[in-house]
């Protein structure tokens, strides 16, 4: 009677053992779906990295990033801003206190400053 009730068990979860093995192409709109990391920069003092976080915009035919920080030890993780724009090259100040980096939009680029205390960001070109 057991050997029955394992036989049964084993033939219930075969087709789901199986369908889960099947490999799904890649489509070419998958590309879109993907994000990667670029330009790590670790703060001065070791307790912060921010990095460019990339994707591919569907609409614009065209990759673009934004700013995120974590924690070295991994407690805390952040997008920069709220901002939609295209952010790069962003460089610690001397004493971790402050970020500079590039937004870019439709009306241009601009450098921005960030504050990492209080979180304000301003425009300082």
């Amino acid at each position: 009677m057991n050997r029955y009730f394992l036989i049964l068990l084993a033939l219930c979860f075969w087709p789901i053992a199986s369908s889960s093995q099947q490999q799904q192409k890649f489509s070419y709109l998958d590309i879109f779906e993907l994000n990667y990391v670029s330009d790590p920069q670790i703060s001065p003092d070791s307790e912060w990295i921010v990095y460019r976080r990339m994707g591919f915009d569907i609409m614009k035919d065209r990759a673009a990033g934004n700013l995120w920080m974590i924690r070295t030890d991994g407690r805390q993780h952040q997008k920069l801003t709220a901002r939609e724009g295209n952010e790069s090259s962003p460089r610690w100040s001397p004493d971790s206190e402050r970020l500079a980096f590039v937004s870019s939009t439709e009306e241009g680029a601009e450098i921005y400053m960030y504050w990492k205390n209080s979180g304000k960001v301003a425009k300082i070109s």
